[in-house]
């Protein structure tokens, strides 16, 4: 149907096109998980599965799920994570669902023109991972 009114996008483009919807719909199950997992934290019944993550890896996957919708608001995003950053003992996920909760406030409260950072460092013993925006608040 889609063709009929836009035609036939081309390869590259619906490669591009099923992306943004494998990514999508990753988003959407993750806050389906969300929901269960306050549910369960609620319960008592909560475990992390913690393994070790690159950190840029997460920020690329969360700023990558997110980049439609912050383009659709004309805000620029930006990633600054040097270099040689140690792999985290994180539970990947629970980590994403808390980038992402961030990003999806930002882009929120963020006017068209604004920017939205985030912004990875090394601390003594530790990785820190920050979103800033233009914001309110």
């Amino acid at each position: 149907l889609a063709n009929d009114y836009f035609g036939a996008p081309e390869a590259a483009k619906r490669r591009e096109y099923a992306g943004d919807i494998h990514a999508s719909a990753s988003h959407l199950l993750d806050l389906v998980n969300d929901l269960l997992d306050i549910s369960a934290i609620e319960a008592g019944r909560t475990a992390l599965s913690l393994t070790r993550e690159p950190v840029a890896g997460i920020i690329a996957d969360c700023a990558q799920t997110m980049t439609e919708v912050i383009r659709a608001k004309s805000i620029a995003l930006e990633t600054m994570v040097p270099g040689g950053l140690p792999p985290i003992l994180a539970d990947r996920r629970a980590i994403k669902q808390t980038l992402l909760n961030l990003l999806s406030n930002a882009a929120k409260f963020t006017e068209p023109g604004g920017r939205i950072v985030i912004a990875a460092e090394k601390g003594p013993g530790m990785v820190r991972v920050r979103v800033s925006d233009t914001g309110i608040g």
